[in-house]
Parts: C-alpha cells; structure tokens; sequence
C-alpha cells in the first residue's frame, strides 16, 4: 500500500514556525564513476536486436507501424 511508503529526508534549515526538509536521494546531483570489468560479451538475440532498433527502448507501448 502506498500510504505505508516511508521516505527518508534530511532537515536542512528550522526556526521556531517552520521546518525545510530535502527529500532528494543523499546523492542527487553527485557525479558517480564507476570502474567495471567486462567478463563476458554474446551475440544479440533477435529480440533484443529488434528492441534496439528505435529510441524508446524497452517498455515501449506504441505501435511500429
């Protein structure tokens, strides 16, 4: 149920009548690099060689026509 979500915010500024909060991910805005080894490569099924085929990538709804 997405009434029992919890989020997780930082309070960034208070006074006596009110309370500023960022509910922004901790690392929002943060450029991350990532080092990574390739271990294996295989040839493209049909499947995925026909999804790469148009920009919206997977989870597309429209129609190719």
């Amino acid at each position: 149920d997405e009434d029992d979500d919890e989020m997780v915010v930082t309070v960034v500024d208070f006074d006596d009548d009110s309370v500023v909060v960022d509910g922004n991910h901790p690392l929002a805005g943060v450029t991350l690099c990532f080092d990574v080894k390739v271990h294996e490569v295989r040839q493209a099924t049909p499947e995925e060689i026909e999804q790469s085929s148009h920009a919206c990538g997977e989870g597309c709804d429209h129609d190719d026509e």
